[in-house]
């Protein structure tokens, strides 16, 4: 019997101690924009994603009992600069990403119309189950947000607003909850396909934008 103990001391840590199942979160590409305009906004523009690490970075327990032992991993800030970079370009002519505020200077030599910054300022991802048949099934939800400004050469605000997204996922949990990640990691998708597509819409249909960047 002795073989039997250390196995079964394992399995018992594991069970008491739950795993970990990171949500692999890929980035929005292909957002759908409706726009009045048929153009972009003229101009050339830097891109300035701010990620607070500690925001954009979380590892989530269920609400429920059920699988509450488990935790969710959830990495976002990749992600979000991609997706945010894809949309961009949907809406400006030409969109150059940096991490730093340029200067007036620089922006003139580099004949830049201005610059953009867009802060991830929400995102609350949450996941819990119910009791299935053969398994649990996984109910996923995610709060999502941006605040964006926009400035001209000369660093005069533009133009500033935020927008937002909920959306939620249902799915199988699978096994010892495991497909809870999948089902996590889709409702975050959809939410910032959500707050992706508002600031899209909302920044190419301004027409103060277009009027204060136009071609002279």
């Amino acid at each position: 019997m002795k073989k039997y103990v250390l196995p079964v001391l394992a399995m018992t840590a594991l069970l008491a101690s739950g795993c970990s199942y990171k949500a692999p979160v890929e980035s929005v590409q292909n957002i759908n924009v409706y726009s009045s305009y048929e153009g972009k906004i003229h101009g050339a523009f830097d891109l300035i994603v701010n990620i607070d690490p500690g925001l954009a970075k979380r590892d989530i327990k269920p609400t429920s009992y059920i699988c509450g032992l488990h935790h969710y991993p959830v990495d976002v800030q990749a992600p979000v600069k991609s997706s945010v970079y894809s949309a961009t370009e949907k809406i400006f002519e030409q969109i150059n990403e940096r991490s730093d505020i340029p200067s007036t200077e620089r922006m003139a030599s580099e004949d830049k119309a201005g610059y953009i910054i867009v802060r991830l300022k929400e995102f609350e991802p949450s996941i819990s189950f119910t009791p299935g048949f053969f398994t649990d099934t996984a109910h996923a939800s995610c709060e999502s947000g941006l605040e964006v400004e926009i400035r001209d050469r000369q660093n005069r605000k533009v133009f500033e607003t935020a927008v937002s997204g909920n959306r939620s996922s249902t799915g199988d949990g699978g096994m010892q909850c495991g497909g809870g990640a999948d089902v996590l990691a889709d409702a975050v998708r959809k939410s910032f396909r959500e707050t992706l597509e508002r600031y899209a819409e909302r920044l190419s249909n301004t027409a103060k934008l277009r009027e204060h960047f136009a071609a002279k």
